[in-house]
């Protein structure tokens, strides 16, 4: 099941993009292109180094890719080789001329690798030749801390549900305990009429 890759965090994460003046944005975006293109490269994002906690924004070449014909563009990714956030995203025609496609994407503060294909929306797929497309992250977090990360959401999830099952447990007592007083109070109003 894929989620939908939108995030709290996101909305309110603000982009190196938003802080830039968007003339010399599109100048700089515009040469990343052409660079990338004449290097044969499928895909750039901007800022060029990822960091954890932070948006970035996302160029792929159609034009160079497995799906050149393709009317939909999608990037299926997750991170930390792929065991944590699946999501899909569509990306959208760019304005930076060509075949570049884009779309913006949040990296997690959990994230210390950003691993995704493109695709089609169906079974078309652009991914690297068969080893998928990764890129490092800039993160306090590596493989070590993420399994330690993944331990201890794993203890409180299994922490919550423990909880759920007590309060269900304490819930189903309670209404047996009231059930008992029902009953006895039924049984106490029957002997009562019969003594009458």
């Amino acid at each position: 099941v894929e989620e939908t890759f939108v995030s709290p965090e996101q909305d309110m994460q603000e982009s190196p993009q938003d802080e830039m003046d968007p003339q010399e944005l599109q100048r700089m975006l515009r040469e990343l292109a052409e660079k990338n293109y004449l290097l044969g490269n499928k895909f750039f994002v901007f800022p060029e180094a990822l960091k954890a906690d932070s948006t970035i924004a996302l160029y792929f070449n159609r034009d160079l890719s497995a799906i050149a014909n393709e009317p939909d563009v999608l990037i299926k990714g997750a991170f930390n080789g792929w065991k944590w956030r699946f999501f899909t995203e569509k990306l959208h025609k760019s304005e930076l001329g060509g075949d570049w496609w884009s779309c913006k994407l949040y990296i997690p503060k959990q994230a210390y690798r950003f691993d995704f294909v493109f695709f089609n929306g169906d079974t078309v797929y652009e991914n690297n030749n068969h080893n998928d497309f990764f890129l490092e992250i800039e993160s306090d977090m590596d493989e070590h801390s993420f399994e330690d990360f993944l331990v201890e959401e794993k203890q409180k999830e299994l922490e919550r549900l423990a909880a759920e099952e007590a309060e269900r447990k304490r819930q189903a007592e309670e209404e047996r305990r009231r059930e008992e007083e029902r009953a006895a109070m039924e049984a106490d109003r029957a002997q009562a009429k019969y003594e009458v």
